[in-house]
């Protein structure tokens, strides 16, 4: 099945240089100008994953981002933030927002095409033997996508999400940060230094409880009471 791409910017040259990248690639591009716009075509011609600026008039990228992962059928597609703000604070609250990727202005067409082939990969790979993994009282169905802690649904990107499902099938080892990156994508489309930032999320959303820190060599996921 033949992909759909949303692109959001208001910059009519950079949407247009997106559309024709894209269609080159073999997708459907879906074009929007504004926060409203693209909120209005996601619910609409429901993309598989979305371009997003984040300096736009009526509605920022930021809001606009928020508002996608409200929407339930919109809280698993892919977004990758396209942002001339290039500080690492700008990418911590991009990713914070709900963000896959971040990459920024100006950026290699090469590079933006490979990130997206393999955010697509990953949307499409199922979890081995749809298993239901417990830790503690996290609990992960990977038939069906869905995470919740103490029976409370938590909602996590894509990325979050493949994060935690890689700890939890390595539950109590230490996993670093190069074996996550290698894990999700197998190619550089993941920053190493981006993963800090989805942890951080992840701390956030499942509990600081089932999260170790192994300074100088990367993160543990363990059962509370093993603290």
């Amino acid at each position: 099945m033949i992909k759909k791409i949303l692109v959001v910017d208001d910059e009519e040259y950079i949407v247009e240089l997106l559309r024709i990248n894209l269609k080159e690639q073999g997708y459907i591009p879906i074009c929007a100008y504004s926060g409203t716009e693209a909120l209005e075509k996601a619910q609409e011609m429901r993309p598989d994953l979305i371009l997003l600026d984040i300096m736009m008039p009526d509605m920022d990228g930021l809001e606009t981002c928020r508002k996608l992962r409200e929407n339930q059928l919109m809280k698993k597609v892919p977004i990758i933030i396209l942002s001339a703000r290039s500080e690492e604070t700008d990418k911590v609250i991009g990713l914070g927002v709900g963000a896959d990727d971040y990459m920024t202005k100006p950026f290699g067409i090469r590079e933006l095409m490979a990130r997206i082939s393999a955010l697509l990969r990953r949307t499409e790979q199922s979890d081995p033997d749809n298993e239901i993994i417990h830790v503690g009282n996290l609990c992960i169905d990977s038939s069906a996508h869905a995470v919740s802690v103490d029976e409370k649904a938590v909602n996590l990107t894509l990325t979050e999400y493949q994060i935690l499902i890689y700890m939890a099938q390595n539950v109590g080892h230490v996993i670093t940060r190069e074996a996550l990156v290698s894990a999700l994508s197998g190619t550089t489309s993941i920053e190493i230094g981006s993963i800090n930032v989805h942890m951080l999320n992840l701390r956030r959303k499942i509990g600081e409880q089932y999260f170790m820190t192994v300074r100088g060599l990367g993160y543990k996921l363990i059962v509370p009471e093993e603290q």
